[in-house]
């Protein structure tokens, strides 16, 4: 974990995909996730404040795993997420996280976790070095008798 802080300070779209008022505040937690000593993923997550008794957190358990940490304080269960992906060039914060050249290519997810009453409860942006996790997946064709 590279940072944790309570803000209010966020970009319209963030706003907006958590519900959140104008002067709510929100936990933002910046990590990086290494594959053999390189910079793998860099995640930026935000979570409602307005979820958690600041008294009772734990903090550290952000370190561990924010998903972890989201279900055992937030009084809401995580259900389900909306995954957004997209290929972009990497920006000034991005490269130097990853340590890419300005402009490298790298996959971007944005998704929004939402509780078993569809709250957004998390804002998860994900940053992935291609070099070292390429996209991959498999694609079955379904196939059916003839007759």
């Amino acid at each position: 974990v590279q940072k944790i802080k309570l803000t209010s300070d966020f970009p319209a779209s963030i706003l907006e995909r958590l519900e959140l008022d104008e002067d709510e505040k929100a936990y933002q937690i910046e990590k990086t996730a290494f594959a053999d000593d390189a910079p793998a993923i860099f995640t930026i997550d935000y979570i409602p404040a307005r979820y958690y008794n600041e008294e009772e957190l734990d903090i550290r358990m952000i370190a561990q795993c924010t998903f972890f940490f989201v279900q055992k304080y937030c009084d809401e269960m995580l259900n389900n997420l909306i995954v957004h992906a997209e290929a972009i060039a990497a920006d000034e914060t991005v490269a130097q996280r990853l340590q890419l050249p300005i402009g490298a290519p790298v996959l971007k997810l944005a998704s929004v976790c939402y509780s078993q009453k569809l709250k957004p409860i998390m804002y998860s942006i994900e940053y992935y070095n291609t070099e070292l996790l390429p996209l991959s997946f498999l694609k079955r064709i379904s196939r059916s008798e003839q007759p």
